[in-house]
């Protein structure tokens, strides 16, 4: 074929060839492409140096898991003093130029890099925050128009104060702040500095000795303002807010009698009802707590008997969250006074919100508050991982009874140990504007949380009578707080577990000693626990008793310290009360005082033990009533170590025949019932149990 070129005369032209329309990166870089004949509608104007600057920090701070967290800050502290040193800067600027850098160097001191002498660069910040807040104050006074900066300058000079142990001064600043509001100023401005009052006003001054009752009525009085201005405005969210803060303060302040009325408030804001649950049972659907969704409605509804209850309608993200609070708030308090009936309804709602996994959506825990008018309020609420690892500790702490061959206290201790150990796997998400203290915190948090958890399955085992577990936990429990730095926290702790596994295995000396040094660890210092202090006494009290060595006056000093410390100690307090009584009418009113505490509370553990100091007192005057209390003592003392598998057998011999001590005094005050009625035949079957039941304890002392 030719390839010559097509002529003018030529009668049949080639044909034109397709004009490339698409160009490959192979072509000529010097080869322009067309401009687009447009003109944009808004032409760009160059930026001012001084509004670049200023707003630098808002995008160069990462959050303090970050590895460029300090080296952010740094530079964000530095592109604001450049910003300042700018002549001729408009107020607006210059006032948010000095309000960021009060702002980020608190970011700074309170992630405690102003204190360590390898960052250079924070040297002398305190001086720096205090010398831009006031010259942030005073441009924000001298300009009505930037009246809005003066509450939250006002805000990070108190701070600032409050971490300078300057404490009465920035309480007075913030009461001043608070009543200069006027009615028009957005909202969330004045609840921010309502809620740094409150911060300020419940934290303890000394954090060994806590609030005092002075600090603490201070602190409910601006709560109560806080929730009043809520209310009148009408923003219910905020108002679940203050109500939930109203009830962390009163059970951190130990006003347990206040705690009733408050969550009562809070539950009906919310739309809970739980009018009913004291008429209730304990037997209710538990749905277990994972990260799986929730079953579907064939499964939940197979049960005809069985429904689960509806969860009221939460109208926003901060509702639901709250809710979870408050009812977490509420299983707490209905297990600490003994009411078992109260307690189920709400953990089974608190199950269902936990398995729709919606709490999960903000990673950070930060919540936000939105308004019609105004710009919305971010609240810092409880992170998530931690919200998780404590909704498995309350439903340890809720279901009390140990007895079964599965119980659910030890259950849910081991699955919360289980999903502590992945979160901690998982990065922590964090804000931007958190600190290094707020990571500290963090990890602090959950660190306590496996060593209450550690506690808690110490106790299942010892009270199911497996003192093998219970001393490997124990060494685990030791380990983990020396290696975190919380020995002194939970030193008493550890000594009081060690006491009541010695006084389980009868070995009295060794008991001994341990509630004693128990009780002196939790009078005073760091771990100081009341609570403790007196579980450690009234165990000491027991076993003088159960030697024979009882002293009236201390336990009857002992007696008066149960009564306002909930349902267990209240119970407890009622048997030593009846031990050492020498009127037989008051033992047993006393007795059958605790039998109905422990019946609300379903403390079977504690439960068989008052049946039988009741069954005692009947052995002569009422033989089959002594019998019936035997029987149901027998049972509940042999439930407390029931093998996992139906049948199996254990070679340790305690983890299948439950409770031997009181399983052997059971069956010897049988053999002495059945000696009386002259019944030869069970008489000897009792004997023959009594020498498997000693054969058995042999065996787990040996263990």
């Amino acid at each position: 074929m030719s390839t010559r070129p097509a002529s003018p005369q030529d009668n049949n032209p080639r044909p034109a060839k397709r004009q490339r329309r698409s160009y490959s990166s192979s072509e000529s870089d010097d080869e322009e492409l067309p401009l687009p004949s447009e003109t944009p509608l808004f032409p760009l104007a160059p930026l001012p140096v001084s509004t670049l600057l200023v707003s630098l920090p808002g995008i160069l701070i990462h959050p303090p898991t970050h590895r460029h967290h300090a080296r952010s800050l740094c530079v964000s502290l530095l592109a604001l003093r450049k910003c300042l040193s700018i002549p001729d800067l408009t107020p607006d600027i210059e006032c948010r130029a000095w309000t960021a850098l009060a702002e980020v160097g608190m970011i700074a001191i309170s992630g405690g890099f102003s204190q360590n002498e390898d960052h250079i660069w924070a040297q002398s910040l305190e001086n720096e925050v205090e010398k831009a807040s006031s010259k942030a104050l005073l441009i924000s006074q001298k300009h009505p128009s930037l009246r809005l900066y003066r509450p939250y300058v006002t805000s990070l000079i108190a701070q600032l104060a409050h971490w300078q142990q300057n404490h009465k001064f920035a309480r007075n600043m913030l009461r001043r702040l608070v009543k200069t509001f006027l009615s028009d100023d957005p909202p969330h401005t004045i609840y921010s500095a309502h809620l740094t009052l409150i911060s300020v006003l419940s934290t303890p001054t000394d954090p060994t000795k806590g609030l005092t009752a002075k600090d603490t009525q201070a602190a409910l009085s601006a709560i109560q303002a806080f929730v009043s201005h809520a209310e009148n405005a009408q923003h219910h969210g905020v108002k679940l807010f203050g109500l939930l803060i109203r009830l962390r303060l009163l059970i951190s302040s130990g006003l347990w009698d206040r705690v009733g009325d408050a969550l009562t408030l809070a539950e009906e804001a919310l739309g809970f009802d739980f009018t009913d649950s004291g008429k209730g049972t304990d037997k209710s659907i538990l749905v277990p707590i994972s990260n799986a969704p929730q079953q579907t409605s064939e499964n939940s509804t197979s049960s005809p008997s069985k429904t689960l209850p509806t969860l009221p309608h939460f109208p926003d993200k901060l509702s639901e969250v709250m809710a979870i609070h408050i009812l977490i708030v509420g299983v707490v308090f209905y297990t600490y006074v003994g009411n078992a009936a109260s307690t189920a309804p709400r953990l089974t709602q608190l199950h269902m919100l936990m398995d729709s996994g919606s709490w999960k959506d903000t990673e950070s825990g930060v919540v936000e508050i939105i308004f019609h008018s105004s710009p919305p309020l971010h609240i810092q609420t409880t992170h998530p991982r931690i919200l998780l690892i404590l909704a498995y500790l309350v439903s340890a702490i809720a279901k009390k009874d140990p007895v079964g061959r599965k119980p659910k206290r030890k259950l849910f201790a081991n699955e919360g140990l289980t999903m502590w150990e992945k979160e901690m796997r998982k990065p922590i998400v964090l804000s931007p504007w958190a600190s290094v203290s707020d990571v500290t915190q963090l990890e602090y948090t959950m660190n306590r949380l496996k060593g209450d958890l550690l506690c808690e399955l110490v106790g299942v085992h010892i009270m199911r009578s497996e003192f093998v577990g219970a001393q490997k936990h124990i060494d685990v429990l030791v380990a983990h707080v020396r290696t975190v730095g919380l020995w002194d926290a939970f030193s008493a702790r550890v000594l009081l577990h060690e006491a009541h596994l010695a006084h389980a295995r009868g070995d009295s000396n060794r008991a001994e000693s341990c509630y004693a040094i128990a009780a002196d660890l939790a009078s005073e210092g760091q771990g100081r626990d009341d609570y403790v202090e007196t579980c450690a006494r009234a165990g000491m009290v027991g076993l003088k008793i159960g030697l024979g060595k009882g002293d009236y006056e201390e336990s009857m000093q002992v007696v008066e310290s149960c009564k306002g410390l909930g349902g267990t100690l209240r119970s407890v307090g009622k048997i030593i009360e009846a031990c050492m009584s020498s009127e037989i009418l008051k033992a047993k009113t006393c007795l059958k005082s605790a039998l109905t505490i422990t019946g609300e509370s379903t403390d079977n553990h504690l439960r068989c033990l008052v049946l039988a100091l009741i069954s005692s007192h009947f052995m002569h005057t009422a033989t089959d009533y002594a019998m019936k209390m035997l029987g149901t003592c027998e049972q509940i003392a042999s439930g407390l170590g029931a093998g996992a598998v139906k049948g199996a057998k254990n070679t340790h011999g305690a983890d299948t025949v439950g409770n031997i001590p009181l399983r052997i005094w059971t069956a010897e005050r049988f053999l002495e019932l059945h000696r009386r009625q002259g019944d030869a035949a069970r008489a000897q079957k009792q004997t023959l149990t009594i020498e498997a039941l000693k054969t058995a304890q042999a065996s787990a002392v040996m263990h």
